[in-house]
């Protein structure tokens, strides 16, 4: 199987222009540009692959690891320029422990990494995508987007844990 595709080169794009948004100033004009250039490729990678019929479980996992990293890197690089209240922070690693906690089932009992791209990550995406830019505008934003956060990743982790019951 060829893993050098188009679809997996943008993927790694994306990981490239990850890391480039921990070298420019968060919610700047450059900061949204690469943020939003990062999300219309998460939407490309996956179209082309399944246009140009190069759909895989390694586009899937590189895929899921550029997710992962974007997200990882934006709270990074907007961690210290936001003033998050306590209740909030914890929230968020709440949030953090619970998908790692799925990804760590996942790899232990080797599941398809594809497994969590249901449609209420995807929305969950989508949302916290588009929210993100004006996360600090208001802590009514920041409370939605940790309830649908929260929500999504219990689902998924209630999902990952019941397909390994019926794994074993």
């Amino acid at each position: 199987m060829k893993l050098l595709t188009v679809p997996n080169l943008i993927s790694f794009c994306r990981i490239v222009l990850s890391f480039s948004l921990l070298i420019s100033q968060p919610l700047s004009l450059f900061w949204i540009i690469i943020y939003f250039s990062c999300g219309f490729s998460d939407l490309l990678d996956g179209f082309l692959a399944r246009k140009l019929n190069k759909v895989s479980p390694f586009g899937a996992t590189l895929d899921t690891i550029a997710d992962v990293l974007f997200y990882v890197i934006v709270v990074f690089s907007i961690f210290y320029y936001i003033d998050f209240a306590l209740y909030i922070l914890v929230w968020l690693i709440v949030i953090v422990v619970v998908k790692l906690s799925s990804m760590a089932v996942v790899v232990k009992n080797k599941i398809s990494f594809e497994l969590l791209h249901t449609k209420l990550n995807k929305v969950t995406g989508i949302i916290l995508f588009i929210c993100i830019p004006f996360i600090n505008t208001s802590d009514y934003i920041q409370i939605s987007l940790l309830v649908i956060c929260s929500t999504s990743a219990i689902i998924e982790l209630k999902r990952v844990l019941q397909i390994k019951k019926s794994h074993n």
